[in-house]
C-alpha cells in the first residue's frame, strides 16, 4: 500500500535509517514505514512496505541516487527482496529477489 498524501499521524518514533533520495529529498523511517520530505516544496509522502505480497515485508536500509530521483531499498526480514523504486510516484522499476531477477 502506497499513500500519496500527506499524512500526519504517522509518527516514526525510533528513526532506523536516513538517506538522501536525491539533492533535495531526505527519506528517514523504520520497520514498515519510509517517511520522503521534499526540502523545497515541503511536501511529505510517506511508503508502507507491511505486506510480503505487496511493497514487501518491513524496510531494512534505503538508499537513494544523488542526481536522479531513484531510490532502494530491502525487506527487513530473512530471505529479503530488494525493490528499486522511483519518487515521487513509488513505481517499481525493478525487483531483486535471491538469485533470480523479477522484471516488471
Amino acid at each position: 500500500m502506497v499513500l500519496l498524501h500527506t499524512i500526519r499521524w504517522a509518527k516514526v518514533g525510533r528513526v532506523k535509517f536516513v538517506s538522501l533520495i536525491s539533492k533535495d529529498v531526505v527519506c528517514y523511517g523504520n520497520e514498515c514505514f519510509a517517511m520522503f520530505f521534499h526540502l523545497t516544496t515541503q511536501d511529505e509522502q510517506v511508503l508502507v512496505a507491511n505486506l510480503p505480497s505487496g511493497n514487501g515485508d518491513g524496510i531494512n536500509e534505503v538508499r537513494g541516487h544523488k542526481s536522479h530521483y531513484v531510490f532502494a531499498y530491502s525487506e527487513n526480514c530473512d530471505n529479503a527482496r530488494v525493490f528499486i523504486k522511483n519518487y515521487p510516484e513509488f513505481e517499481t522499476i525493478q525487483i531483486f529477489h535471491g538469485k533470480f531477477i523479477i522484471y516488471l
